[in-house]
């Protein structure tokens, strides 16, 4: 633990926007004998993101006391307000690319080396179930594979279930009985997040990533493409409603309009 706060104080010297975000963290930390799973990403992404030596990062990675393979039960309320809506398509293109970059195109999870299509970037969320605020944390890399078992349909079919089951006691090194715990809780956890309206918080994206409100997607498109874009978004807007029940509205704080 001694070596993972002496990097995040080699991290808060080099940072210049997310300074009380690796202060919280380092003190966090403190006095622990592991971390969990959302501090590993989020020193992962820190550590990388800096380019600082590590002379043996299982050491670091031994420190989780949590599975890194879990189900991520992010409210249905949510699905149409992901990150990517908040920036134009090229913009969102670069950060997957600079991301893909920094962590060399290796999986966080499961450690694997892909290629530039094979690995993809994933939110790291943070919950507030009381006040219903869905948090962006960061971004970490994930390969396609772990990523498509990120999430679970409400209503999975046998062969479905199953493969999900392998899954985790292939990565996490599960019994068969703690992985069918694990998606029994996710899908509960799941089902009650559907029940209320959330607030997605991306304010990550402007003091991280400078995507400014506004103003990314300035003289991308023209007043037609706007039109265009809007009215595909209120069609999705009506059809998560009359196919779904969701209560979805259309989130314009980081809007083109």
């Amino acid at each position: 633990m001694d070596k993972l706060i002496k990097l995040l104080r080699q991290a808060y010297r080099l940072e210049s926007s997310q300074k009380d975000t690796i202060a919280e963290l380092g003190k966090a930390i403190t006095g622990q004998s592991g971390i969990t799973r959302s501090q590993y990403l989020e020193i992962l992404h820190i550590i990388r993101k800096h380019n600082l030596a590590v002379e043996d990062w299982a050491e670091i990675r031994a420190l989780v006391n949590e599975p890194l393979a879990i189900l991520d039960p992010i409210s249905s309320q949510s699905w149409f307000t992901s990150t990517p809506l908040h920036c134009s398509k090229r913009y969102w293109e670069q950060i997957g690319i600079f991301f893909k970059e920094f962590h060399k195109c290796q999986c966080a999870i499961c450690e694997s080396q892909k290629t530039e299509d094979e690995i993809d970037v994933q939110e790291l969320w943070q919950f507030d179930d009381k006040r219903k605020i869905q948090k962006l944390i960061c971004y970490y890399p994930i390969c396609i594979n772990c990523q498509n078992y990120s999430y679970m349909p409400s209503d999975p079919d046998g062969e479905e279930r199953q493969s999900f089951v392998e899954f985790f006691k292939t990565i996490n090194k599960w019994s068969t009985e703690q992985a069918n715990d694990h998606i029994n809780q996710a899908l509960a956890l799941q089902k009650m997040r559907d029940q209320s309206d959330w607030i997605v918080d991306v304010a990550y994206m402007v003091n991280e990533l400078k995507t400014q409100p506004n103003n990314v997607r300035e003289n991308i498109f023209d007043h037609d493409q706007k039109q265009s874009i809007y009215h595909c978004l209120k069609s999705i807007q009506e059809d998560a409603r009359e196919d779904y029940n969701l209560k979805v509205e259309i989130d314009c704080r980081f809007s083109i309009f």
